[in-house]
């Protein structure tokens, strides 16, 4: 009769290890599934931040120009904003955030100010646009001062007036 149990015994541990393992196994894949569908869903928004980037001037330009009128006879400026904080208190950025375009168009005397995370227009106005004047080499110190400035190292300053 011992030998019974004993047999009866092991019969029960081995079926409720199975069943261990088989509810174990089952609660793995379940739980996999949900953090694999959890990572998808923070991966994605990442990848249409990382594109939003990487958007050529033309894509900028089409998309922005379904929402406002734009001049289609010259080739505009776009800048990115990465620092909000270092546009000080023009007007024209008081709405401004990271990564919103400015789109100027220097003939037509035009800038607006276009966010692709919303696709709407911020701001636009009028826009006052310096091109980058080519210095003439001289000997004066007052010329190599002037040739370490932005404006000579082929930078393009955008000046928005205040209304």
């Amino acid at each position: 009769m011992l030998k019974n149990f004993k047999s009866l015994d092991t019969v029960l541990i081995s079926r409720l290890l199975f069943g261990f393992f088989i509810l174990t196994t089952v609660f793995s894949a379940g739980a996999a599934y949900y953090f694999y569908t959890q990572y998808k869903k923070e991966a994605a928004p990442q990848k249409v931040l990382s594109g939003q980037d990487s958007k050529t001037p033309e894509a900028v330009i089409k998309t922005a120009s379904e929402l406002i009128e734009l001049p289609k006879d010259e080739e505009p400026v776009i800048a990115t904003v990465d620092d909000k904080t270092q546009l000080g208190d023009q007007e024209f950025f008081t709405k401004a955030a990271n990564g919103d375009k400015v789109i100027v168009y220097p003939k037509a005397g035009l800038a607006v100010l276009y966010r692709p995370s919303t696709n709407k227009i911020i701001a636009s106005g009028p826009a006052q646009y310096n091109q980058p004047t080519a210095i003439p080499a001289s000997s004066s110190a007052e010329a190599s001062d002037s040739a370490s400035t932005p404006a000579s190292s082929g930078i393009r300053k955008v000046l928005i007036p205040e209304r």
